[in-house]
């Protein structure tokens, strides 16, 4: 019922390449992480994570523009008003390319001053600069570029897009590894490599736009400030949510950079690089169902709308929370295993520590498409935004008062916050959307949050009698949680009309449907 009306081909073609092409960014960094941290330092990795860090900044006034925009285009577009999809779009992409030229003006001034905002050790000045030079160029490349790849939501082609990340992932390390290798290491290589991948993705999409939406294109007789005004009502408010997120993890290694370390900012950098996989990894499993409840939004289906967040809400916490229990019991031998220099402790309780708030967000991420559908964003913004500025306060007084927690000041205030917001006020305000009772959802996330439970425990069980010492010993570990874990899942999170989606869609995929027909035959 989840699926209801969805095209069922489609949906599993795009969950399934989504996930691939984030295996595939998981490995590349996988393989880069601990060799970028053997050939330099753990201190000069850290400034890359804070590059980025810096142009997360940046999005909180992009992202006034941005947030709405595939909503907006594929709005118009299923329902039939083509001469308004082409104005949003067209007014989108030409506003983005203004913002980008002001964006380039404010970096560069940044980037000659940076000595001032940050430490950065002298003999690692000149290659830091450079690395943010390129970091920026990148997030300004990705600014038109995104605008302009929004074709693949309205036409629920998110295939191309993982295709399309898969693609420049290999383009980014290979030419990161390339470098590297013909030449003296450097952490400008990783921003180099970031910039092409950029530029790579830029030009697939201009193709992709052209084959998805031929009659749409950038010009200045479809640009609107009417339509810019619509977009920004929306988008404010996803600017909003999109400061509240920066100022509870976008400041992290920041702080310990000025009130720590760069050595333990990059200790922190480290730890977080899985649990921000998974955030990536949540947010692409959402994405994919976007554009259905888009679409079911634009049919005025309100029981539609219903079904589906819950159906996604299922599928989202199966592919999520079995690997964040895998990370949670296995994280101290992932870690020695990966980075042996550092202090493998050290980093799975921060891990840890990050990975807690997001078994509740798996549960709740979905409901958050919601309030974009619904345009009703104003008040989760405002009560975000209010939370993220008590976060980053009581981040900045606990380091100012010396309080001997070290690095774990830099999350423990983030893990109360975020869990309390996502369950007190995340599940109330979307049953008001939907017009449905709060336990419809509450038990849903219960039943999720047992499963967690149980998960963890029987794999802290395992832990104790399988001893990972190698890759392979800790493998196999992760396969058996693994598949322990989506045996629960199947059995606690799935209703009977979950599994009979499930099983659908696996059966039109045409490797499956093989295996199917010929278990039929022989029964």
């Amino acid at each position: 019922m989840g699926c209801k009306g969805m095209d069922q081909r489609r949906f599993i073609i795009n969950i399934s390449s989504n996930i691939i092409a984030f295996t595939v960014n998981v490995l590349a960094n996988f393989l880069l992480t601990p060799y970028l941290i053997s050939l330099m330092s753990t201190e000069a990795y850290s400034f890359y994570p804070l590059a980025n860090d810096f142009v997360q900044y940046a999005t909180i006034f992009t992202t006034i523009l941005n947030a709405g925009a595939a909503r907006f285009v594929s709005v118009e577009y299923h329902k039939g008003n083509l001469i308004a999809a082409k104005e949003y779009y067209s007014s989108i992409i030409i506003m983005n390319g203004i913002i980008g030229v002001g964006i380039s003006i404010i970096s560069g001034f940044l980037i000659l001053n940076l000595q001032k905002l940050i430490n950065v050790p002298d003999y690692l000045l000149t290659d830091v600069k450079w690395l943010f030079a390129f970091v920026f160029l990148t997030f300004i490349i990705n600014l038109v570029s995104a605008s302009i790849g929004i074709c693949t939501i309205v036409r629920n082609r998110l295939e191309l897009t993982s295709l399309r990340k898969m693609e420049s992932t290999i383009i980014q390390f290979a030419v990161i590894f390339g470098l590297l290798f013909l030449l003296p290491a450097s952490i400008i290589y990783i921003g180099f490599g970031t910039a092409a991948a950029a530029v790579f993705v830029f030009i697939t999409n201009i193709i992709y736009a052209k084959k998805l939406l031929p009659g749409f294109r950038i010009a200045r007789k479809f640009f609107s400030f009417n339509r810019i005004k619509s977009v920004l009502s929306l988008g404010i408010w996803n600017s909003f949510n999109n400061l509240s997120t920066i100022l509870f993890t976008g400041f992290n290694v920041l702080l310990a950079n000025i009130f720590l370390s760069p050595n333990l900012a990059g200790e922190f950098s480290v730890a977080r690089t899985f649990p921000n996989f998974i955030i990536v990894l949540l947010a692409t499993i959402v994405t994919v169902f976007a554009p259905k409840i888009y679409e079911t939004y634009a049919h005025n289906d309100k029981e539609g709308i219903l079904h589906e967040v819950i159906f996604a809400s299922r599928v989202v916490t199966i592919l999520v929370s079995v690997p964040v229990a895998i990370l949670l019991v296995v994280g101290k031998e992932f870690f020695s295993l990966w980075v042996p220099g550092e202090d493998s402790l050290l980093l799975a309780k921060i891990s840890t520590l990050l990975l807690i708030p997001i078994v509740f967000d798996c549960c709740v991420e979905i409901f958050k498409n919601v309030f974009t559908a619904y345009n009703k964003l104003k008040i989760p913004a405002i009560v975000f935004v209010f939370l993220g500025a008590i976060n980053l306060l009581s981040m900045i007084v606990l380091l100012r008062l010396n309080i001997e927690m070290g690095v774990y000041i830099l999350v423990v205030p983030t893990l109360i916050i975020r869990t309390g917001y996502d369950l007190l006020f995340v599940v109330p305000y979307a049953c008001r959307c939907l017009e449905c009772k709060k336990t419809t959802i509450y038990k849903v996330i219960i039943k999720n949050i047992i499963m967690m439970i149980i998960i963890i425990s029987i794999g802290c069980i395992l832990n104790q009698t399988i001893i990972a010492t190698s890759w392979i010993m800790l493998v196999v570990k992760c396969i058996i949680i693994g598949i322990i874990g989506l045996l629960l899942c199947w059995i606690i999170i799935l209703d009977n009309s979950s599994r009979y989606e499930i099983l659908g869609n696996i059966k039109r995929i045409p490797c499956f449907r093989k295996v199917f027909n010929i278990f039929r035959k022989d029964n």
